[in-house]
């Protein structure tokens, strides 16, 4: 796809994500284009942890997105 025009990105995705590989392959083709894209990458988790409220981890992932949000969006 053509990222050209996008704001910019955040990605959160688990060490044994099944989609690890795309994005950061998203990440790097927003980025070509001058696109902000920032990937966290966390250690052990898969895919949708931040849904699995009874994991830590879940609560610190969606600060971390509300934080890129606050960011963004004054």
């Amino acid at each position: 796809g053509d990222f050209t025009g996008l704001p910019a990105l955040y990605f959160q995705v688990g060490s044994t994500e099944i989609l690890l590989d795309q994005s950061t392959r998203c990440a790097d083709k927003a980025r070509a284009v001058g696109i902000t894209a920032d990937v966290e990458i966390w250690p052990a988790m898969s895919h949708g942890w931040q849904c699995m409220h009874y994991l830590p981890e879940s609560q610190r992932a969606v600060e971390r997105i509300a934080d890129f949000v606050r960011e963004r969006c004054p």
